[in-house]
């Protein structure tokens, strides 16, 4: 079941003073409809400019696996992601030399991706019937 407007006020109100996980994960969820595990095994070379647009690019890595062959693809930066400052973030990971854009969330910590998003999610957020795929239906409501 997709996220009501009011939970995803509820999920980027509680997370916009929170660690780079916290504050990033639930807004790329929203703004590109990736899964967890894409998410969470972005690597910063996976940011890039291609014909002037930012995308990150998903696709099976050595810290990530992808669903299908067809989860394969390049996701535009948002520009609200941009106006957040998504992109500054990306540069201070590459001059920190992380591979990781995210190196806190490693499946060795947490045992999967699910889990890792399950530690991110501000408490109360999520009602009996939504899901983690709750994100990704509201992104594709919200794009037609």
């Amino acid at each position: 079941m997709p996220f009501t407007l009011d939970d995803v006020k509820t999920i980027l109100d509680a997370t916009k003073d929170e660690q780079a996980e916290n504050l990033w994960i639930p807004r790329l969820a929203l703004y590109t409809g990736a899964r967890a595990n894409e998410l969470c095994g972005l690597l910063t070379r996976d940011v890039k400019q291609i014909d002037g647009v930012w995308c990150p690019v998903v696709e099976d890595s050595e810290v990530r696996t992808l669903k299908t062959a067809s989860s394969t693809r390049r996701i535009p930066v948002h520009p609200e992601l941009i106006r957040l400052g998504f992109l500054d973030f990306v540069e201070r990971q590459r001059a920190a030399r992380q591979a990781r854009l995210l190196p806190e969330l490693t499946v060795g910590k947490y045992g999967s991706a699910s889990r890792i998003a399950s530690r991110t999610a501000p408490v109360g957020c999520f009602g009996p019937l939504a899901s983690r795929a709750s994100g990704r239906c509201c992104t594709r409501r919200g794009t037609r």
